[in-house]
């Protein structure tokens, strides 16, 4: 990468996993899904290796729901109004 800037230049961001985690457990929840070699956390180790050698790139969004008691309703509304996550076992739309 010849800058520091993140570019798309002619592909588009595909969401494919909406999760929720009380703010001050996030960075532990993203090492569980995308880094952690185990499988009761339903690590995505192998997806992200495989992104990344064929070129591809992992961003990674935050929201910051407020009341924090919210985030499963928002969580939920977010799947609920998606037609593929490809990396939510439990999230698949029902369309």
């Amino acid at each position: 990468m010849e800058n520091d800037k993140w570019e798309l230049v002619n592909d588009k961001w595909e969401l494919v996993y909406v999760g929720e985690r009380k703010s001050e457990g996030k960075r532990d929840r993203i090492t569980q899904h995308l880094i952690d070699k185990d499988e009761r956390t339903g690590s995505k180790l192998n997806e992200v290796k495989n992104t990344v050698r064929s070129g591809g790139h992992i961003g990674v969004s935050f929201l910051l729901v407020k009341p924090e008691s919210l985030r499963l309703y928002v969580e939920e509304y977010i799947i609920g109004n998606t037609k593929k996550l490809i990396w939510n076992v439990h999230g698949k739309a029902q369309r």
